[in-house]
């Protein structure tokens, strides 16, 4: 499997909805313009972050550098045992436009008291595989959260709704309590599309009666292990 490079950027607006309205989010999406209509059964998403040794990547965002990237190893429903179709992915922000680059990844399994170093370490980095861009990354942090997916009628925009954050430690994968609620927690929604459709975009960020603004999953997840761990 060859290299997937989202060619086009495009624009991600977030919005933070509390956590009580886990339940209603898709109905109130479903009745604002643009007929939005679910396109994938809601499922887990798995990451596990790679950041440089002084977590560069974390402090680019907090600090709201304009150019700037994450490195994230992807899978999808359970957590653990064997994963067979991980994929690296490399999200790159230039100002407002995102950028996603995907690369394939050898198939690994997640045990519980592990550490994700001993998961990888028989991993031997080549040109065809997404393992030689993180090799001089530490894994960082560990989160999943379940998504649901959203389109509009007119296949320009993509909504998706993330709900249930949780997280855990990549240095201490640890069963019973191997995933942690977020103690503060929120849902997240984001509205996706081409640059292009900026115009039409204000349409459904109006009718949308929840609050814009920054959010980051990866950011929440230090944080929370931080706390947790002090």
């Amino acid at each position: 499997m060859k290299e997937k490079t989202q060619l086009k950027g495009r624009y991600e607006r977030k919005f933070i909805i509390p956590g009580n309205y886990s339940h209603s989010i898709e109905n109130l999406v479903k009745l604002i313009d643009g007929q939005f209509s679910s396109i994938h059964v809601p499922r887990f998403i798995n990451n596990i972050y790679f950041d440089s040794i002084d977590f560069k990547d974390y402090y680019d965002t907090i600090n709201g550098i304009s150019k700037r990237k994450k490195f994230r190893l992807r899978w999808y429903d359970d957590f653990f045992g064997s994963i067979k179709e991980p994929v690296l992915e490399c999200k790159q922000k230039n100002g407002i436009i995102i950028q996603k680059k995907s690369y394939p990844f050898p198939p690994f399994e997640i045990k519980p008291s592990l550490h994700v170093k001993t998961i990888l370490k028989n991993i031997i980095p080549t040109k065809d595989n997404g393992f030689i861009y993180i090799n001089n990354r530490v894994p960082s942090a560990i989160n999943r959260y379940k998504r649901q997916y959203l389109l509009s009628h007119n296949k320009k925009f993509r909504i998706t709704i993330d709900t249930n954050q949780q997280y855990t430690d990549p240095n201490n994968i640890q069963t019973p309590n191997n995933l942690y609620s977020l103690e503060f927690q929120t849902n997240i929604l984001e509205l996706k599309y081409d640059p292009r459709w900026e115009k039409e975009a204000k349409n459904i960020t109006n009718a949308l009666l929840f609050r814009l603004g920054k959010n980051s999953k990866y950011v929440n997840t230090l944080r929370a292990l931080y706390y947790h761990t002090n």
